[in-house]
């Protein structure tokens, strides 16, 4: 672990796709609200000569105005007393779309979260979904962060449940149970994560749909 995030990836093609997993996680977590947590994660994931680079598009990308808008301080914690900030960003399924043994790019299907957890949030927190191209190179010993790119969707269908209480969201997204929850989650495997997903949807909608189709395409790549 360095940086908040999970380092040390085999030169193979499963190692490249776990490493883009992780990064792409980290890169959508608390960390990038906050110049240190940021500065000091891309330090530990990008390749070494493109980290310049890379720190120069973080820090126009997540901005004080930025924080501003999602009412958090410099260091990243909610203006107001109370609130907890959730930030994250959960691989849901995964395929290599190109590898060599210097190079990878590795698509990721993500869910994510953001807003402020807590009596009195005007920000609450929020789902979205997205597809992220993450391109890695060999370097220094292990898979290297280069760039990435998103684009929206595909999105299940939603209103299976109803939305949680703010209170009980911030007590979820408490530090503790986050992280018993990563070291629960890197038992399961992603192919299990995906076939209950679709499952889910097939038994909401009666049918897959778009959405589960892709999803569905991902699965013989998953596995990590």
């Amino acid at each position: 672990m360095a940086g908040g995030v999970l380092v040390g990836f085999p030169r193979t093609e499963a190692g490249a796709r776990a490493a883009a997993l992780n990064i792409d996680a980290a890169l959508g977590s608390e960390l990038m609200y906050s110049q240190g947590s940021r500065h000091a994660l891309l330090q530990a994931i990008a390749v070494p000569d493109a980290l310049p680079a890379v720190q120069a598009v973080g820090d126009a990308t997540y901005t004080a105005g930025l924080n501003a808008t999602l009412k958090l301080d410099a260091a990243g914690q909610p203006i107001q007393d109370g609130l907890k900030f959730v930030a994250r960003r959960v691989p849901v399924g995964s395929m290599v779309a190109g590898w060599t043994p210097d190079s990878a790019v590795v698509q990721v299907w993500t869910v994510g979260l953001n807003g402020l957890a807590g009596q009195g949030s005007t920000t609450p927190v929020r789902e979205g979904w997205e597809t992220d191209t993450v391109t890695l190179r060999w370097a220094a010993g292990d898979w290297r962060y280069i760039s990435e790119t998103g684009v929206p969707g595909p999105v299940p269908v939603v209103g299976a449940q109803a939305p949680s209480d703010s209170a009980a969201l911030a007590a979820a997204a408490s530090p503790g149970l986050a992280r018993r929850l990563t070291r629960a989650g890197r038992n399961v495997s992603l192919v299990g994560s995906a076939v209950l997903l679709v499952l889910g949807l097939a038994l909401v909608t009666g049918s897959y749909g778009a959405a589960a189709g892709w999803f569905a395409r991902l699965l013989p790549s998953t596995a990590v």
